[in-house]
């Protein structure tokens, strides 16, 4: 899973986390409300041509990725925006982004898009890229009231797309009861 925010100043942060044993599970995990950011057309791409394939480039990241033992497992969340199919929606109202940005995250670990029987689903941590810092109020509004029990972690920072006005990215806890 891969989350690209732009920022003030300058560096990079990179995340680093390993797992290694026998019988642990590794894998992606798509969306079914977003096209594959791989998959996007381009419509939807900026910056230059690349000069081998022609064409804009698309970007090189999972939805999710899945890792653990079958009865516990960890979903780590790319960073996910306001996007169904390759469209950006609700351009210009961030609550209206939030509400579908957390829709999606729902939808990527929902039982009915990675069964995992009998399983309790418990989001441990959300990071919140808000574009906008006037609007960060009307984010950590929503998010309280819809997921009190997370920890989160806000940043004003630029995100994917210059019409979205944030971006969140995730962990989230599946475990078989």
């Amino acid at each position: 899973a891969a989350t690209g925010i732009g920022t003030k100043q300058g560096g990079v942060m990179v995340e680093i986390i390993a797992f290694s044993g026998d019988g642990m599970i590794n894998r992606a995990l798509d969306n079914p409300l977003q096209i594959a950011a791989h998959s996007y057309s381009q419509k939807v791409l900026l910056g230059a041509d690349d000069p081998v394939l022609k064409n804009h480039g698309t970007p090189k990241f999972e939805r999710a990725r899945v890792v653990g033992l079958p009865a516990n497992q960890t979903v780590f969340i790319s960073g996910t925006a306001a996007i169904r199919g390759e469209s950006s929606l609700n351009i210009d109202d961030v609550k209206e982004q939030v509400r579908i940005t957390m829709e999606n995250i729902d939808r990527l670990i929902s039982p009915e898009n990675y069964p995992l029987k009998a399983a309790s689903r418990t989001y441990n941590m959300f990071r919140i890229y808000v574009k906008n810092c006037t609007e960060m109020e009307a984010v950590r509004s929503y998010m309280l009231i819809h997921y009190p029990d997370a920890s989160k972690i806000y940043i004003c920072a630029d995100v994917c797309r210059e019409e979205l006005l944030l971006e969140i990215e995730g962990i989230a806890s599946l475990s078989q009861t």
